[in-house]
């Protein structure tokens, strides 16, 4: 069992009927996560046990850390509206959103409501 917290929506940050969100990503695909970042033939320069030992310990960092989404939504009060997606990325290892760039764009959407 994972030790993340599989909580379904956590409130990043909220600036008047904005908010930034993060949730569980639960359609990630490890692969895909990996890309050729673990490939010989993408990095001939690294020994190949040092790959299998880098890529092992992504794959437990994945594991221990969970893979997440980031979420900006705005408040329609209509009646039967509520949260409205904005923008949206996925596919970030435990905290790796903090400092990707990404998180200065949505960042920056949820300051526009100010």
């Amino acid at each position: 069992m994972s030790s993340y917290n599989m909580r379904q929506i956590e409130v990043i940050e909220q600036i008047g009927s904005m908010r930034l969100i993060r949730m569980h990503d639960m359609a990630f695909d490890l692969e895909e996560l990996k890309g050729d970042c673990y490939s010989p033939a993408a990095h001939p320069d690294m020994l190949p046990d040092q790959l299998r030992a880098e890529e092992r310990k992504f794959e437990r960092r994945v594991e221990q850390d969970g893979v997440w989404g980031y979420e900006v939504q705005t408040w329609n009060p209509g009646i039967g509206e509520g949260w409205e997606h904005v923008d949206s990325i996925w596919g970030f290892v435990g905290e790796d959103f903090e400092g990707s760039g990404h998180d200065a764009h949505l960042r920056s959407l949820l300051n526009s409501a100010i």
